[in-house]
């Protein structure tokens, strides 16, 4: 394990890396680039604001006719991957806050199940106005949780 300094793609204390497998069961294809004003990996934000900085995305030629009637939506969903992310960790420590989590339990994470909904209940204000309603719906679905 290597000790967290300049070198931004060290291995944080527990995190675990696993090797790249050398088959691939289906390709993936990007079609595309999003441009950012961020000039390093530590400068993006972890979440994304409706306010922040104006962004674009890119679709490569080959790609383009498959935008064909999206101007018919107010939103759509990006997928993407971000260009300097490792992709072998399978245990990560997020900005080294101690918290080691399975990359499939990313997005749930029950230990912190009671903190999320003493953060919603408390400062509710302090979340983005749009992705309020997605922290309530979460914080409801493991409200049993957050009283154990």
């Amino acid at each position: 394990m290597a000790a967290r300094g300049s070198d931004w793609q060290a291995t944080r204390d527990g995190e675990i890396e696993a090797p790249l497998p050398r088959r691939v069961d289906a390709p993936l294809v990007f079609i595309g680039r999003i441009r950012t004003p961020f000039a390093t990996r530590d400068d993006c934000p972890r979440q994304g604001r409706p306010d922040g900085p104006l962004c674009r995305i890119e679709v490569d030629e080959p790609w383009r006719a498959g935008l064909r009637g999206i101007e018919a939506y107010e939103t759509i969903e990006v997928l993407y991957f971000m260009d300097q992310a490792r992709r072998d960790l399978i245990v990560q420590n997020p900005k080294s806050n101690g918290v080691l989590i399975g990359v499939f339990a990313f997005l749930v994470i029950p230990p912190l199940v009671r903190e999320v909904a003493s953060f919603v209940d408390r400062l509710p204000d302090l979340i983005v106005p749009f992705k309020r309603p997605v922290y309530e719906k979460v914080v409801q679905a493991f409200r049993d949780i957050a009283k154990a």
